[in-house]
Parts: C-alpha cells; sequence; structure tokens
C-alpha cells in the first residue's frame, strides 16, 4: 500500500474513537453542580469551624442510589472527608428534582457524612482522617485509603497511622480497618 494512503488510513483511524465518544458523551445530564459545598451538620456540630472555600470534591464514585464524594483535609475546616449524597430516581419529584431557575445550574444538595458523623473525628484513629480515595468493588464493598494527615498545606502532620478500610456498602457487616504499620510508611514533616 502505498505511504501516502497508509498515513490517510491512520489518520482517519486515529478520529474515530472521538467521533464516537463525542456522541456517547452528549447523552450525559448534569444531575447535581456546586459552586460551594455545605453539609448536613447533625445539631451537635460545631458548624462554626466549617470554612467553606477550604472544602472541594476530589473524588466521586456511584453505587445504586447513592453519589459517594471525598473531600481531602488539605486544609483546617473540612467537618467530614468521606460523604455522599442520594442521587434522584428520573422520574422522582423531592427536594432533588433540578431546579435551573438559579443561574441555570441543578441543585447542590448538602454532603451528608459517611458512614457517620462520628467517623469523621479529627484524632480518633478509629475515625478517617483524609480519605485520599476510594473504590468500590463488585461484592458492594468500598475501598477506602485514609492518609492518616490533616491540613497538609498548613501543618503537615500524621495524628493517625494510614489505613484502609473497607465499607459493606449494603450494610451487612461493620467495616474492617487495616492500619498500615510504621515500617512500610515513611512519615515526612514530623
Amino acid at each position: 500500500m502505498d505511504s501516502k494512503y497508509l498515513g490517510i488510513l491512520l489518520f482517519a483511524s486515529s478520529l474515530l474513537p472521538f467521533i464516537f465518544c463525542q456522541n456517547a458523551l452528549s447523552s450525559y445530564e448534569t444531575v447535581f453542580a456546586w459552586k460551594q459545598l455545605d453539609f448536613s451538620f447533625p445539631d451537635q456540630w460545631n458548624q462554626s469551624a466549617f470554612i467553606s472555600e477550604n472544602n472541594i470534591i476530589a473524588g466521586v464514585k456511584i453505587h445504586q442510589d447513592k453519589m459517594f464524594l471525598t473531600v481531602p483535609r488539605w486544609r483546617h475546616g473540612v467537618p467530614a472527608t468521606l460523604n455522599f449524597v442520594h442521587i434522584p430516581a428520573q422520574n422522582q419529584s423531592d427536594n432533588y428534582t433540578r431546579d435551573w431557575a438559579e443561574d441555570n445550574l441543578p441543585t447542590s444538595p448538602k454532603l451528608q457524612a459517611y458512614p457517620s458523623w462520628a467517623m469523621q473525628t479529627i484524632g480518633n484513629c478509629s475515625a478517617f482522617q483524609y480519605v485520599q480515595s476510594i473504590e468500590i468493588d463488585l461484592f458492594d464493598r468500598m475501598w477506602a485509603f485514609d492518609v492518616g494527615r490533616v491540613d497538609i498545606f498548613d501543618t503537615n502532620k500524621e495524628i493517625c497511622p494510614p489505613k484502609l478500610v473497607i465499607l459493606d456498602l449494603l450494610g451487612t457487616s461493620n467495616y474492617l480497618p487495616y492500619s498500615f504499620p510504621h515500617y512500610i510508611h515513611i512519615c515526612q514533616g514530623e
């Protein structure tokens, strides 16, 4: 085959994924959008410690009717590092119905701590300190990696050893934590 035609064929075949990808992406719909995060705080929670601009979404995973979101504790003022919001059913009419009136954006529901607010306590090594990332497997388990540090851009102190926590998303069993021994992880900034 002539090298000229081979080059054209290779170029055309390299465009095919973009063409099909564009068609696939056009069918997605924005369900939630946040300009600023807010949380469903329990009554006893000290909301004055919440600093809105220090809260950003770093990770998102979907499981059944829940969207799980990680919010890193890079700076102080982050009340919960692992959170969720309920995903509305397609024809459901509740407080998550899409409201396009304000700035042409859908609703931005308040984040709920997962699995509980007690699991978000800074300094309690049984609780989450800073969930770096999550993964959900085929057996309805969430694997959450907690680095054990908070305020990494300010003080960068390790409060707890890093751990891997496996959570049963169906609620049939308790969570399973594994703390990494000191000889496996390197502690810088101490």
